[in-house]
């Protein structure tokens, strides 16, 4: 063989061949010691250069391909060889257990049905897509997305009406046809990188949380809010239901609703002004925020909305725009409403208020919150409420709820207060 020819590779007990039989150099992974070169280390050689090991790459690649396959190494999927014994299946097999633990039987299914796409189905007939050519880390990555029931082909970019606060959702992929290629990172030393290490989560594996009943309305009178003008203020994750519930019971009652983002994400986003939804910790749905919190003119609002959600007010509390907005909206009298992990915006407004803004009231102020931060709002100075539903402090204007379990007591006594100030002003 020359020495200038291309390697012909075989797989032998877990290891890459050169057609000479000798084992690939394992110190460069590109030449055999034949010296023969060899276009088939294919798998992660901008890894192994910038500080990996060969062997270290090609367990991952195999771990990779026994799911996703490898058409350069010749390796099909595990489930090319898997059999079906549908005589030991239930009639309802795919993840009975999660949807017991609060999902639901059709939430289950759309994530078997994308499963399935890789793996196949012999219970529901379902075949597995053939390999289309793609390398083993674009298959990888795409099932990633897919058992999460993400899209990489999301576009937030329209912005939904104003008289609905539907969050942009991805759409489930339906055919091959249609599949978007995730490029992987070549040579990358950010964080993002580690992500090869470890495993995608399994579609049993359900990381939306709680599946919280929503609240049932009455039918809504559509002119018993005309006038009110409600800002919600946001970063990014905050809790489904927390938003959407609020946000389309005031509309649906007549009241006009505006959300606010950080303007980051306006600056830095694209597309542009989009606020990433979080369910638990899915965030694979997103809004498009109104304006900018800097541009918040308070004169046009009655009240202020702060939702929860484990990480949105813990953004919110550190960004001096939105304090400047609640301690404002206070020092006017509007009406202040939060949940869950939401008073901990008011924990920050109520201390170190920059000169020309005065910190939100604490000290006396009745609240209640999700149990996790109510020692936090005790130790700021709160009376925390544990056991009640809503909490309505009238020397602060505040209205407080303990979590998305009491978002129908909320959103109710929410209306009430608006009607109270409607027909007072």
């Amino acid at each position: 063989m020359s020495r200038t020819s291309e390697a012909q590779t075989h797989v032998v007990d877990g290891e890459i061949h050169c057609s000479c039989g000798k084992t690939l150099a394992k110190h460069d992974g590109i030449k055999c010691r034949c010296g023969a070169k060899s276009s088939a280390i294919h798998f992660y050689p901008n890894k192994a250069i910038s500080g990996g090991t060969i062997e270290d790459d090609w367990r991952v690649h195999l771990d990779r391909a026994r799911i996703v396959g490898c058409d350069i190494c010749g390796i099909e999927p595990e489930w090319k060889s898997q059999q079906h014994d549908a005589k030991k299946a239930r009639e309802i097999h795919f993840y009975p257990g999660r949807a017991l633990g609060g999902g639901s039987i059709e939430s289950d299914w759309q994530a078997h049905r994308r499963e399935a796409r890789y793996k196949g189905c012999g219970i529901c007939g379902i075949k597995p897509e053939p390999l289309s050519g793609k390398t083993t880390d674009e298959r990888w990555f795409e099932l990633q997305d897919k058992i999460r029931g993400q899209n990489p082909r999301v576009d937030c970019s329209s912005s939904p009406s104003a008289d609905a606060a539907a969050p942009v959702t991805p759409a489930a992929p339906e055919s091959a046809d249609n599949e978007t290629t995730v490029a992987t990172p070549q040579g990358s030393t950010g964080s993002h990188s580690l992500a090869v290490h470890y495993a995608p989560v399994p579609a049993t594996l359900d990381t939306r949380g709680t599946d919280y009943p929503l609240p049932v309305f009455g039918t809504p009178d559509p002119m018993v809010l005309y006038g009110a003008r409600v800002l919600v203020i946001s970063a990014d994750a905050p809790e489904l239901p927390e938003i959407h519930v609020p946000m389309g019971y005031l509309r649906d009652r007549g009241a006009t609703v505006k959300l606010a983002g950080q303007d980051w994400i306006f600056q830095y986003r694209n597309p542009a002004g989009h606020i990433v939804i979080g369910q638990w910790m899915a965030d694979n749905i997103c809004v498009k925020a109104d304006l900018r919190l800097s541009n918040v003119n308070l004169d046009d609002f009655d009240a202020v909305f702060i939702p929860g959600g484990a990480w949105n007010p813990d953004m919110l509390r550190t960004d001096d725009a939105a304090l400047r907005i609640v301690r404002e909206a206070h020092r006017r009298g509007l009406l202040i409403v939060s949940l869950c992990h939401g008073p901990q915006v008011l924990i920050n407004a109520a201390f170190d208020a920059p000169e020309g803004q005065i910190n939100f009231p604490s000290r006396g102020v009745h609240i209640t919150g999700t149990g996790s931060i109510r020692r936090d709002l005790k130790n700021a100075g709160f009376i925390v409420h544990n056991d009640d539903a809503t909490v309505f402090d009238a020397s602060a204007n505040l209205l407080t709820a303990r979590d998305p379990n009491d978002l129908g007591a909320m959103c109710e006594r929410f209306g009430e207060l608006l009607r109270q100030r409607l027909q007072t002003s």
